[in-house]
């Protein structure tokens, strides 16, 4: 158990070092009081943009709307970095609830491409296909603590990529025990570095911008939930990149049995249910999302195998066809489908895929591909790509 400072939470030696002299302690409640007076209005700010995005704009008006979305998100952060800060050690501020893991993460991973793209980078998130079972946790402060590590690869990384991977790393007395890890392919860092920055206030002199408060927030977290934090930091071996993880161990929740499933078919009817095929389970629920958003039901395929299997009765108005697929690649099924007989040889397909040199788009395209979305995703490259492709068969048909 830690020992937990009144002040600020922190154990000894951490924050409650900062706070034994009565003007820091005054200093850190006032802050404290300043961030909380902050998040009023900036709910007002943020829902204001949200329904400002939801009106017919320009590209350029949305962009800048897109910006204020942004800048608000990044200052409501801040704020509650600051407010945690004094809140940690508080274990009734912990609200434990069951937890779907891949449901959880599919929102989540989907603001964290879309921040990624934003920089031109890629963004992928993988999880263990052991981890099934509904876990006890605060949602609030694991979405915290994952956005904390996104969002500092996204700050360091100019080129390449993040990648989160969530592993099953022990199993034993009704727990799971968790490693969630962020890499980027930034600059990288040197052991001493990395752990300067799980310091209260640690910064780099790299002209990242920041409380200094992120990373030592996500450590305080982990262990006051039992876990632990480290840095697998490359520079000290010459390479470049970083990984930077967390660990938990999660009590498992009562699964309620599962309900009988048919075969997998359209939710709402013919011509509104898409079947997305994507190895990554991440990948799917996010497209799932992405989906009901605009309407559609969504049946899905690990394997192109599987997608072939599924497609006599399925009733699909489209598939969305990711590229990399584990035995027959996405391009090959496309192939094969459209050697298929009617109606498959005309169904919709579009491929959803990070390989986007001209040659690829050329193969894609005589392989007959209905339009094309690059990887990193994106709910409007989404609805867009899908409408043409819906709309030409119409044409096709009529």
């Amino acid at each position: 158990m830690l020992g937990l400072s009144p002040a600020l939470g922190g154990p000894s030696g951490g924050w409650s070092s900062m706070t034994s002299v009565a003007p820091a302690e005054r200093a850190a409640a006032l802050t404290a009081e300043v961030a909380h007076e902050l998040r009023s209005p900036l709910g007002g700010v943020e829902a204001m943009a949200a329904l400002l995005a939801e009106t017919a704009l320009s590209a350029e008006q949305r962009r800048l709307v897109d910006g204020l979305r942004a800048a608000a998100a990044h200052l409501r952060a801040v704020a509650d970095d600051i407010l945690d800060a004094g809140s940690i050690g508080d274990r009734s501020s912990f609200v434990e609830t069951p937890l779907d893991l891949a449901g959880f993460l599919a929102p989540l991973a989907t603001a964290a491409a879309a921040r990624a793209q934003a920089k031109g980078l890629s963004f992928s998130a993988r999880i263990d296909e052991r981890i099934t079972r509904p876990l006890l946790t605060d949602r609030r402060r694991l979405r915290q603590m994952l956005e904390n590590l996104i969002d500092n690869a996204v700050k360091v990384t100019r080129e390449g990529g993040i990648a989160l991977d969530v592993t099953l790393i022990d199993r034993r007395g009704g727990f799971d025990g968790l490693r969630f890890a962020v890499t980027d392919t930034g600059p990288g860092l040197s052991e001493a570095e990395a752990e300067r920055l799980f310091r209260p206030y640690g910064r780099l002199d790299n002209g990242v911008q920041g409380t200094g408060l992120g990373l030592a927030l996500v450590r305080r977290l982990a262990r006051a939930m039992g876990g632990d934090t480290g840095c697998d930091a490359r520079r000290d071996q010459g390479g470049a990149g970083a990984t930077f993880w967390f660990t938990l161990r999660l009590k498992q929740a009562e699964a309620e049995p599962p309900a009988a499933v048919d075969a997998p078919r359209c939710a709402e009817g013919p011509g509104t249910c898409i079947l997305v095929v994507d190895d990554n389970q991440a990948n799917r629920l996010i497209m799932g999302a992405v989906l009901e958003h605009f309407g559609h039901a969504m049946a899905e395929a690990a394997s192109a195998e599987q997608a072939l299997a599924m497609l006599p009765g399925g009733g699909f108005a489209a598939v969305l066809l990711d590229h990399t697929l584990p035995g027959i690649s996405g391009l090959e099924a496309l192939k094969l489908i459209r050697a298929m007989p009617e109606p498959f040889a005309s169904l919709p397909i579009v491929p959803v895929t990070g390989r986007v040199s001209p040659a690829d788009r050329a193969a894609f395209a005589e392989a007959g591909a209905d339009g094309f979305v690059e990887k990193p995703v994106t709910a409007r490259a989404v609805r867009e790509a899908l409408d043409a492709a819906l709309e030409a068969a119409a044409r096709r048909r009529a």
